[in-house]
């Protein structure tokens, strides 16, 4: 049986969402029961791309931006509805530490004690 959910929507020149009820399946195979299975599997297809784009593109930003052979072995190793792990914050660090010339990370040592 569906659940009802709640969805809202609103315009950039909107104060409030405007709000509506919406039922919700509870799992694919009651979403093909109502929409048939060449919807259901439409649907999951647009959005597995659109998150694998947004996987793609995490690995393309930066000053370190992945390869074509990289992005490729990262999509093969790919599961959908995953987060790709971040970087700790000792990881952070360095890569920042990294980009300084000698002399600022002299400067930051002695301003830490390090």
């Amino acid at each position: 049986m569906p659940e009802t959910i709640q969805v809202g929507a609103k315009l950039a020149n909107m104060a409030e969402a405007v709000v509506v009820e919406f039922e919700l399946d509870k799992d694919t195979n009651e979403a093909i029961s109502r929409y048939g299975e060449e919807v259901v599997f439409s649907r999951y297809k647009a959005s597995l791309i659109i998150d694998l784009q947004a996987y793609m593109r995490s690995h393309m930003k930066g000053e370190d931006p992945s390869t074509q052979a990289e992005l490729q072995a990262l999509v093969d190793s790919w599961t959908p509805g995953t987060k790709a792990k971040g970087k700790s914050p000792a990881e952070k660090i360095r890569d920042l530490l990294g980009k300084l010339s000698g002399e600022d990370r002299a400067a930051l040592a002695e301003e830490f004690g390090l």
